[in-house]
């Protein structure tokens, strides 16, 4: 009986001693899974500020409208002509010459090349066995290719073809110090007796085509010459317009004339756009505008904006003053409108955070002010950075990058690591170990 007892206690102390150790466990596992939980739960996403450029823009589609005047008609298919498109001519400024045959062309061709031989020959006469102004010709080699980079760049041809042969003597210049005169006289000789010789061949074989008046040539025929002029700007609504947007383009015999001049200081191109895109512009407003067909991009200002009947769209005339190839050849175009540029650091818009601060006054009051900003990962801390808005995106803001001023301790710099996911977020708060 005594032993039965005995076994009893014992096999008792065994199972509370089990209990015990089952209790621990689970306690333990519920330990590690409210530290897994709270853990996932504070899980930080972090993206790093980076620096954009955006534009304010609209894409529309629309026409120029100009004073154009077409130069007279061709005679003859043999023409060679004098000037690119987008170049200014003054009225009567010779724009190309209409030769009486084939042979005359070529033979005119054949007396340019040795007109510019002879004006080179005679550049190198002037330095021939001349050594003392070898440092100034240098400076002038410099400073002409400068010019020219320049002048390729900007697209303005007729000077960069004048820089071009400036250039070119210079260059002739700089190496004919070494060369003998008299060499230089009998080659000199040599060409000005062929140039008289076929001078008299072309006389009377030729005739001169001069600009009707003074603008810009463009080669570019459409039709439309007449037709979108300026007087069109004071009267023109959204329905015609449309309507001329929508016709078919008038049909043109390009063989007809040799171009047209492009008159006045300023081009105009009209668009049509719904009412409240209109609405983010207005007079005297500056733009810009990308051509979808080349890319380029030139400055403008808004003219006039104009409601349509049904008070649902608006006609919005662009102008500038500023002509390229583009501007006096192209006619109906697909743009980008572009109102404003901003530059700024990238912001998601799930990162922002308005933070709230209450202070008691003296006088018991209390003041409640509040701070837009984002945290961001300094460390293994939280810090709260304000920002300023400039330009609102669909999934992110653009802020102001600061600089300068009382606010750049604090600012928001690239490559910040902007938190954009996270709970229990405060500043200054520690976020990993």
């Amino acid at each position: 009986m005594e032993q039965e007892k005995k076994r009893t206690k014992l096999y008792r102390r065994r199972r509370n001693s089990n209990t015990v150790v089952v209790l621990v466990g689970t306690i333990a596992l519920l330990y590690l899974i409210l530290q897994t939980v709270h853990a996932l739960s504070n899980h930080v996403t972090t993206v790093a500020a980076t620096r954009v450029t955006v534009e304010n823009s609209i894409e529309c589609s629309g026409i120029f409208i100009r004073d154009e005047v077409l130069v007279e008609s061709l005679t003859s298919s043999t023409v060679k002509q004098l000037v690119s498109t987008g170049e200014r001519v003054k009225k009567q400024s010779e724009l190309a010459v209409s030769y009486a045959g084939e042979s005359a062309l070529e033979t005119s061709r054949e007396l340019e090349l040795l007109e510019d031989e002879v004006a080179l020959l005679r550049a190198a006469l002037r330095s021939a066995g001349d050594f003392s102004d070898t440092a100034r010709l240098d400076q002038q080699l410099t400073s002409a290719m400068r010019t020219l980079n320049a002048q390729v760049k900007d697209g303005i041809v007729t000077d960069a073809r004048d820089t071009a042969d400036s250039l070119r003597e210079q260059s002739l210049r700089r190496a004919a110090g070494g060369l003998e005169a008299e060499s230089l006289k009998k080659e000199l000789n040599t060409l000005e007796d062929r140039m008289e010789s076929l001078s008299s061949r072309v006389s009377g074989q030729t005739r001169s085509i001069r600009s009707p008046a003074t603008g810009y040539f463009s080669e570019s025929i459409d039709g439309y010459e007449g037709i979108l002029t300026a007087e069109l700007l004071e009267t023109l609504s959204y329905e015609q317009l449309l309507e001329i947007l929508e016709d078919d383009e008038p049909q043109v015999d390009e063989n007809t004339a040799l171009g047209k001049i492009v008159c006045g200081f300023s081009w105009y191109f009209a668009v049509p756009l719904p009412l409240d895109e209109a609405q983010r512009m207005r007079v005297n407003a500056k733009v810009s505008l990308r051509f979808s067909q080349t890319g380029e991009v030139v400055e403008g200002s808004v003219y006039a904006i104009r409601k349509s009947d049904d008070d649902a769209h608006a006609l919005v005339i662009l102008t500038g003053d500023r002509f390229t190839p583009s501007i006096v050849s192209l006619r109906k175009q697909e743009i980008d409108l572009i109102l404003a540029t901003y530059t700024g650091l990238k912001v998601p818009k799930e990162a922002v955070r308005v933070e709230t601060e209450t202070k008691t006054n003296e006088d018991g009051t209390e003041t409640t002010t509040s701070r837009i900003g984002v945290y961001i990962m300094s460390g293994s801390f939280a810090r709260f950075k304000e920002i300023t808005q400039i330009y609102e995106a669909d999934t992110y803001y653009v802020v102001r990058q600061e600089i300068t001023g009382p606010r750049t301790a604090n600012a928001l710099v690239m490559q910040d690591l902007i938190i954009v996911e996270g709970k229990e977020i405060e500043d200054k708060k520690v976020l990993k170990s």
